[in-house]
């Protein structure tokens, strides 16, 4: 767990400047442990730092597994927003880009969210 030191630490930090303190660390420059496509903040003006919670999405074409598969893979998706390690910042890739036709941080979804104690 991020004590609360450290996570004071690095909200007072820009991002390349932590990029490159794990770069010293590792001895090494130019690791490729980092997402190349445009990321969208929800909160673009706040500082953010956390644990990433991932999922993928994808709505171009309609599930093809059971309804009852999809049902459990939802629930644990759920469960691990909200059982997962505080502060958590919600990260959900859209596997249809550069397509990309659902939506997914709608009213709904960024509530339930927010009531997992998540920022997205």
């Amino acid at each position: 767990m991020i004590d609360d030191e450290l996570l004071n630490l690095l909200r007072s930090v820009d991002t390349p400047s932590v990029c490159n303190a794990i770069e010293v660390a590792q001895g090494q420059r130019g690791f490729n442990g980092f997402t190349r496509g445009t990321m969208l903040a929800s909160a673009p003006d706040q500082v953010m730092a956390g644990y990433a919670v991932t999922a993928k999405i994808k709505a171009l074409a309609p599930p093809d597994e059971p309804a009852d598969v999809i049902r459990a893979r939802r629930m644990a998706y759920y469960r691990a927003m909200s059982e997962g390690p505080k502060p958590s910042i919600a990260v959900v890739e859209d596997e249809d880009f550069p397509n990309c036709i659902g939506a997914y941080w709608g009213e709904v979804n960024t509530t339930v969210h927010k009531g997992f104690g998540m920022n997205g």
